[in-house]
């Protein structure tokens, strides 16, 4: 076909500093495009060019271009992205430069308003810096789409509705100070969403029920300092979820009855208060669950009896008090389960013939021996 020249005002610009000799090629969707590559040349459908002379260029692609992904430096001839100067192709639906963002500098420009497919766009391009632009509404996969971006700034914008998989979409931008907008209403997946992004501001947006896995999805936001909203009833994976969130406030809200791992969810968050919620009886996994949680104030939960894994669950939650009635049978891991915690009382329950790890379990309680265990859990 032949370049749709109604589009040229829509166009893909860029800078780029090439080397004397130095090959530039791109990945493309199709081959109906245009191209300047800034030293005079204009070719049409050809994705390969050779800089004669070194210096800085400013490339631009016109056309029906559906995808764009640069090589990566790999020789002693290289074209390196420095600059985005504009991103306006109707057409374009899936994008890449984290094979050659090693230079790159400056804002984001507004997004391709079609863009479908944000896997890794910018992933690791850690000299970018301002604000990110608006979300086009047609985004779908968002994984790793500014991972690494450390140098943004401001709000996370508002996720559109068509995006389900976010996992590690801001992972580690560290310099963004803003708020956290609002979530996908269809997000399911968002594993190290927010991992990392220590400045970020505010509560817990309203989390989606369709979210099923949130594996560290906030894990070390330790400026997030308002309330956790709710906690998607479809959620099965929380661990590490809030990990290091030490400046949330208020109380734990009710936990999904399908939840099976809640390892690490609660870790280090001092400020939460209030009690600890009803455990839902399919949970597995709860190492560290609410380890160091130094402010609430809770009677100990009845215990689920599919818990294996219970090492630090409670540890140094010093608000915790009353007796504990059972263990669960299928309990093989509890090491240090209840550490210091000074108010919690009475007889140590039976010890499941599962458990073959308890070391330290009831050290720093007021917890009495009884007959099937030795000093090894105190």
């Amino acid at each position: 076909g032949s370049v749709n020249y109604c589009k040229r005002g829509e166009q893909l610009r860029f800078m780029v500093e090439a080397d004397a000799g130095a090959d530039f090629v791109f990945l493309f969707g199709n081959l109906d495009f245009l191209v300047d590559w800034g030293d005079g040349t204009i070719t049409s459908g050809e994705s390969q060019h050779t800089y004669v002379n070194a210096g800085t260029y400013e490339v631009s692609i016109m056309g029906n271009l559906t995808s764009f992904a640069m090589n990566s430096p790999n020789g002693e001839k290289n074209v390196y992205l420095t600059q985005l100067l504009e991103m306006s192709l109707s057409s374009l639906t899936s994008m890449s430069f984290q094979s050659n963002c090693s230079r790159l500098a400056g804002t984001i420009p507004d997004l391709p308003p079609n863009l479908t497919y944000g896997t890794y766009t910018f992933s690791g391009c850690s000299g970018l810096t301002g604000k990110i632009p608006a979300l086009p509404g047609s985004l779908i996969e968002a994984e790793s789409m500014f991972s690494g971006c450390s140098g943004l700034i401001g709000d996370v914008p508002a996720l559109p509705d068509s995006i389900n998989n976010a996992n590690s979409m801001f992972y580690g931008c560290s310099g963004l100070n803003g708020n956290i907008t609002k979530l996908s209403a269809n997000l399911t997946s968002a594993t190290k969403m927010f991992y990392g992004c220590s400045n970020l501001t505010g509560g817990i947006p309203t989390l989606p029920d369709s979210l099923t896995n949130a594996t560290s999805m906030f894990q070390g936001c330790s400026s997030l300092n308002g309330n956790i909203t709710n906690i998607p009833s479809g959620l099965t994976n929380g661990s590490n979820m809030f990990n290091g969130c030490y400046n949330l406030t208020g109380n734990i809200p009710e936990l999904p009855s399908g939840l099976t791992n809640g390892s690490n969810m609660f870790n280090e968050c001092y400020s939460l208060t209030g009690n600890i919620p009803e455990l839902p009886t399919s949970m597995k996994s709860a190492n560290y669950m609410f380890a160091s949680c130094t402010a609430l104030y809770s009677e100990i939960p009845e215990l689920p009896n599919n818990l294996t894994a219970a090492k630090q669950m409670f540890a140094f939650s010093r608000g915790l008090y009353g007796s504990i009635s059972k263990l669960p049978d299928k309990l093989r891991i509890g090491d240090q389960m209840f550490y210091e915690c000074p108010y919690i009382t009475g007889s140590a329950p039976a010890k499941p013939s599962s458990l073959t790890s308890f070391t330290d379990m009831f050290a720093g309680t007021q917890v009495t021996k009884t007959d099937g265990w030795d000093d090894t859990a105190w």
